[in-house]
């Protein structure tokens, strides 16, 4: 019976054995998936904030082109304006010196 004891309890010290290192490889799978999600996390942010610049990039170059071609659009407007308005002061040149001219040698008109 004494046999049968330490039989037992050698088999119980070779069970807690087999535990102990079944619960150190358990630790060790958890370190290193809890280490494989930390990575895959990260690479997940690399990737993200490297579309949103991209996105963020395209937007912004495309905002310039609209505002680029709105601006071409001004200027080619302006200088038509100011071409018309050179043009009509132009026009009326001869006709403000003839009336000045009046004006000044006492004529009514």
């Amino acid at each position: 019976m004494s046999q049968a004891i330490e039989d037992s309890v050698k088999a119980l010290k070779e069970f807690e054995g087999a535990l102990d290192a079944i619960k150190s490889d358990a630790d060790e799978a958890k370190k290193k998936m809890l280490k494989s999600a930390s990575d895959w996390a990260e690479s997940a942010k690399s990737a993200s904030v490297a579309n949103a610049e991209s996105q963020a990039r395209a937007a912004v170059d495309s905002a310039r082109a609209a505002a680029e071609k709105q601006a071409e659009t001004i200027r080619s407007a302006g200088e038509r304006d100011l071409s018309n308005f050179v043009a009509e002061i132009s026009a009326k040149k001869s006709e403000a010196v003839n009336l000045v001219t009046k004006r000044l040698l006492g004529g009514n008109s």
